[in-house]
């Protein structure tokens, strides 16, 4: 009986140091990355990331925090393409992890992703996390939110490489009615992909009209 009690307890305690040794491997890659050591803190991050998911699932809070955290230090490597993939794991588990816990939190992951993606020049999929990202935020009645305004500016950015849908040209416009008084770079591409995007959806009279508004900002701009 004593043997098993003390196996016991050695089997409760190895899951205890088990469970802790994901913390502290996450510890450390926060020290390295405060100190700028980043592919350091990297290793240690993946370390940690696959102990979490070993123990916990990919399904849990610390996992989602691990990744998320990896997909900043990968930007600040400019390694891209695995920036995106932690954050777009992290967002697609975020609402798993959180059910019924639609924020901007969720949003600046999406966008994460989206301009980790827009770095890697996978314009499409960038423009799907930017779209969706304004979804969300729409459904959480923040049109007038600064971070409305900084997602739909990415959104316009990427629109030339979009198609054309009547889902686009609304963005695109929304954005160029929110810039039109104080026009920049950005307010001249709104206009320009509207003029195209409305000619590919067959509205001539709005196509001109914003190729003639295109046309002065050129001017006016450049």
């Amino acid at each position: 009986m004593l043997k098993q009690i003390l196996l016991a307890g050695w089997l409760l305690m190895a899951v205890q140091v088990y469970c802790q040794d994901y913390v502290a491997l996450y510890d450390k890659m926060l020290r390295l990355h405060d100190a700028g050591h980043l592919e350091e803190a990297a290793d240690f991050g993946l370390r940690a990331l696959q102990m979490a998911e070993d123990e916990l699932g990919k399904v849990s809070g610390d996992y989602l925090t691990i990744s998320r955290d990896l997909g900043l230090i990968y930007s600040e490597l400019y390694n891209y393409e695995s920036a995106y993939t932690h954050y777009a794991e992290a967002a697609a588990l975020y609402l798993k992890v959180y059910p019924d816990s639609l924020n901007t939190t969720l949003v600046a992951l999406s966008n994460a992703a989206g301009l980790a993606a827009y770095e890697t020049g996978n314009y499409p999929v960038a423009g799907q996390h930017f779209t969706q990202a304004l979804e969300w935020l729409q459904n959480l009645n923040l049109q007038n939110d600064t971070l409305y305004n900084q997602t739909l500016r990415i959104y316009v950015r990427v629109s030339e490489e979009l198609p054309h849908t009547a889902e686009k040209l609304a963005y695109l416009e929304a954005f160029y009615n929110m810039t039109a008084t104080e026009p920049d770079e950005d307010t001249y591409m709104a206009a320009y992909q509207a003029a195209l995007t409305s000619r590919a959806l067959g509205q001539d009279e709005k196509a001109r009209q914003y190729k003639e508004i295109a046309k002065k900002l050129e001017e006016l701009l450049y």
